[in-house]
C-alpha cells in the first residue's frame, strides 16, 4: 500500500513538472532574429545632351555678319528721311560682348515735307556691343562706339550710340532691330546749326 502511494506521488510530481515546463515555454517571448535590409536607390544617369540651338557659350569667339534695311533720318532745318542699307560684321569677345563694325548708306533721295533732295549720306563706325542675358531667344543690347559720318561733301567723326535687340532662331541665325544715333553736330562748322543723323534698321545676322 505504501509503495502504491509513493508511485502515485512520483507520477504527480512528473506531471506537475511537465506542466510547468509547458507553461514556461508558452509564457516565453519568442524573438526571431531578423536582418535589416537597407535598400539603396540606384540612380542611373543618362547622357543628357543640351540643345545647342540656344547655348550662349557657342557664341564666344565666333565671327558673324549681317545685312539690314531701314530708314536713315536727317534732322536739320527740316526733318527728312530716306531708305537705307546696313552691312556689318563682328567678333564675339565673350558670351555677351562683341566688337562690331558697321557701314550704313542712304539708298534713296531724302524727302523733307514733300521736298526731295539728292544728298549722299553714309556712316562708318566701330562699336562695342553689350548684350543683356534675358532669355535664349530674345536679347536686348546696347552699342557704343566711334565713327565717321558723311553728309554731302562734308564729313566729321563723333561718338555714337544705339539700342536694339536680337531674336535668335538658333546659334547661327537671328534677326535684329535697332536704333543708332550717328551724329549731332555742325560738320566742323560747315553748317550754322547741328545736323542730326540717325538710323532705324532691321535685318538678319549669321554666325559661323
Amino acid at each position: 500500500m505504501l509503495m502504491k502511494n509513493k508511485f502515485s506521488e512520483s507520477c504527480c510530481l512528473v506531471m506537475m513538472g511537465t506542466m510547468l515546463s509547458i507553461t514556461n515555454v508558452i509564457g516565453q517571448e519568442v524573438i526571431e532574429p531578423h536582418s535589416t535590409v537597407i535598400k539603396k536607390d540606384v540612380v542611373v544617369m543618362n547622357d543628357i545632351k543640351s540643345d545647342d540651338r540656344f547655348n550662349t557659350t557657342a557664341y564666344k569667339g565666333k565671327l558673324y555678319f549681317g545685312v539690314g534695311i531701314g530708314m536713315l533720318k536727317v534732322n536739320a532745318t527740316n526733318s527728312s528721311q530716306g531708305a537705307s542699307a546696313t552691312l556689318y560684321g563682328g567678333y564675339s569677345l565673350s558670351e555677351f560682348a562683341s566688337l562690331e563694325a558697321r557701314y550704313t548708306t542712304l539708298l534713296s533721295d531724302i524727302d523733307s515735307n514733300g521736298i526731295v533732295s539728292n544728298i549722299a549720306v553714309r556712316n562708318l563706325a566701330v562699336y562695342i556691343k553689350q548684350k543683356l542675358p534675358t532669355s535664349d531667344t530674345f536679347t536686348p543690347y546696347g552699342l557704343l562706339g566711334y565713327g565717321v559720318s558723311y553728309y554731302g561733301d562734308d564729313n566729321d567723326d563723333s561718338l555714337q550710340w544705339g539700342l536694339g535687340f536680337n531674336y535668335a532662331f538658333d546659334t547661327n541665325t537671328a534677326i535684329y532691330f535697332d536704333y543708332i544715333s550717328f551724329y549731332n553736330d555742325t560738320f566742323n562748322e560747315s553748317f550754322s546749326e547741328n545736323i542730326e543723323l540717325s538710323s532705324y534698321s532691321f535685318g538678319t545676322t549669321f554666325t559661323f
